[in-house]
């Protein structure tokens, strides 16, 4: 039974506050509905902003009472209804699946349901609501993603409970453990305070993250040590869940003991985010180096300039920072190399302000520097990592293309251009797979016909989406290739492609060369049947003239034998030519080419 509410749409009459929730949710995120209990749980009732979420309008959900389920994603039907029977013991449940969008896409939707019970305690209906969480999954995905890429320790937890729902290697080894016992167990048993997690718990509920604080942990042997700890709030398989990372500072809080007990004067500076501190004069030579190793490899009355290595030539930054200098003015950042106490490369950045005496006289460059080597090598591998994947694609002999988990180009190399000059304009970052596909169909560069296109077009994405191994391509043009697609974990695709036109030719003419063989081999049996039946033949109009008597044939033993059908049967094989000398040399007997064993005297007879 159904009243009408807002502008004449049908509102159950068990939801008296339905009416008040369509007014905050025609416009919000939120999807409101109502459903039999029963069944494939039809709607009957939908908030009508399910057109700005998911582009169907809400009588389709109320008119076909199979809408819902079948717009499930084929992968999560089975889960979905398979978990549906705990609404009915707990009387709540929430799950999420993929929903299929008006335009053909999925959407990730959480679907939160209350069971509604009559007076007798029986299951009346159902109220729930849709939210779709499509970016919040994506944004789960770039987490791990970022996580498993990530050099610092990062963990998921969850809120509730503390436990580890996610850890990448670099947090395994820190904490000293397995994947597999890491993955279960809860945050509380990392903190050396256990109390530490709580305060961070309120931090990231009041603020919504937490930065660079110092903590400290313990590993599984009960190992203490200090990190810096960076977290912020998420939604995790759709629990609430925090992602953190832990950067160990162990031999940092090593050398910090060791610089606040040698630089007592500069306890104010010490308590700064700042790594050293340095003083110049106005001849900006070294006065003060907070940094012992720097002091100690005899820096002090040297000038910054005096420490450039010959192999930074960027003079347009040293001429820009004496100009600074000169000019008496601030300056912040100025990043340059120099060697370290082992020999190797250091990298600084170092910030300053002029200091002047109460009449206003240069006194020199006071300011804070920055080890900032790790950051510089780390950028150096990541651009070398680069690279060497261009390096690799540009090696291979084969095309390469990769694409993003929107199915849009990302990157192709030079081969691929190459080979299909006449698509380089489509070869950018950002295309879509489709329109590359759309664009082979239509201008026939696929060797078999195109038929419909947009079924050609379908079939196509389908293999793309899933790949079934390597297969082979024929082009109109006569080249042949062979593709292999790739799924990435972060739901993209790279394909390779190589051309094996060569490989083709050189197997047709195999084929070729075997056909021809076959033919010679029968045209010169058929050769030698010949020969063998006209011997026969000859061989029989002896017999017939008296020369092979067959009343007692002779066999290659001296025994009597039968009659042969068969001229060409023989007992011994003889070369003809052989025949008369081996006669003459005093055999008993002899075995013809064409014929059974004869008596010496009469097969001479026959020969001669």
């Amino acid at each position: 039974m159904t009243s009408m509410g807002m502008e004449g749409r049908k509102i159950p009459a068990n939801a008296p506050t339905l009416e008040r929730l369509l007014r905050l949710t025609d416009h919000g995120s939120v999807v409101i509905y109502t459903c039999e209990a029963t069944g494939n749980f039809p709607a009957t009732f939908v908030s009508e902003n399910v057109g700005q979420h998911f582009g169907h309008e809400a009588r389709q959900f109320t008119e076909n009472p199979d809408f819902w389920a079948d717009h499930i994603h084929p992968d999560d039907k089975d889960r979905v209804f398979a978990n549906l029977p705990a609404l009915f013991e707990s009387g709540v449940h929430l799950h999420e699946y993929r929903f299929r969008h008006k335009d053909g896409s999925y959407r990730w939707v959480r679907d939160e349901l209350v069971l509604e019970r009559d007076s007798d305690g029986n299951p009346k209906s159902i109220v729930g609501y849709w939210l779709d969480v499509t970016e919040q999954r994506q944004a789960e995905e770039r987490y791990r993603a970022m996580a498993e890429a990530n050099p610092i320790p990062c963990a998921i937890t969850r809120v509730s409970d503390g436990k580890m729902l996610y850890a990448n290697d670099q947090h395994v080894r820190l904490f000293g453990t397995s994947a597999e016992d890491m993955t279960g167990r809860t945050a509380r048993d990392l903190y050396a305070d256990p109390s530490a997690r709580e305060w961070i718990v309120a931090e990231l509920e009041k603020t919504g993250q937490v930065s660079d604080v110092e903590l400290r942990m313990q590993n599984t042997a009960g190992e203490r040590f200090w990190v810096v700890y960076s977290a912020r709030l998420l939604v995790y398989d759709g629990e609430p869940a925090i992602f953190g990372s832990a950067y160990d500072i162990r031999e940092r809080k090593q050398a910090e003991d060791a610089l606040r007990e040698s630089e007592r004067r500069l306890k104010d500076f010490a308590e700064s985010a700042a790594d050293w501190f340095w003083e110049t004069d106005p001849d900006h030579r070294f006065t003060y180096l907070s940094d012992s190793e720097l002091t100690i490899r005899g820096n002090l009355g040297r000038t910054r300039f005096e420490l450039r290595l010959p192999s930074d030539a960027d003079d347009d930054k040293w001429a820009a920072h004496r100009a600074d200098l000169d000019a008496r003015r601030p300056f912040k950042n100025f990043a340059f190399p120099l060697t370290g106490e082992d020999g190797s490369p250091r990298y600084l950045r170092v910030s300053g302000v002029p200091v002047r005496a109460e009449d206003g006289a240069f006194l020199g460059y006071r300011g804070t520097a920055s080890d900032i080597t790790r950051e510089v090598t780390a950028e150096a591998r990541a651009r070398k990592a680069r690279e060497y994947l261009v390096d690799a694609m540009e090696s291979l002999p084969a095309g390469v293309i990769l694409f993003d988990s929107d199915d849009r180009l990302v990157a192709a190399n030079s081969q691929y251009a190459e080979w299909f000059p006449d698509m380089s304009h489509l070869l950018v970052p950002g295309t879509p797979v489709e329109k590359l596909v759309r664009h082979w169909l239509e201008k026939g560069i696929f060797a078999e016909p195109v038929g419909n296109l947009e079924e050609a077009v379908r079939e196509r994405m389908a293999k793309f989406h899933k790949p079934e191994g390597p297969r082979l391509q024929a082009l109109s043009d006569g080249r042949w290739f062979q593709l292999v697609d790739r799924k990435l974990r972060d739901g993209g695709t790279v394909r390779v492609r190589v051309d094996i036109t060569d490989l083709k030719r050189t197997q047709g003419e195999l084929a070729r060369h075997r056909d021809r063989l076959g033919e010679l081999v029968a045209e010169r049996t058929h050769e030698l049947t010949h020969e063998l039946e006209e011997r026969a033949r000859r061989g029989d109009i002896a017999r017939k003239r008296g020369a092979f008597p067959p009343s007692r044939p002779i066999g290659a033993r001296g025994h009597r034998v039968g009659r042969f059908p068969r001229a060409d049967h023989v007992l011994e094989r003889q070369r003809p030519t052989d025949f008369r000398s081996r006669f003459r040399g005093g055999a008993r007997q002899a075995v013809f080419p064409f014929g059974a064993g004869a008596a010496p005297r009469r097969a001479d007879r026959a020969f001669r």
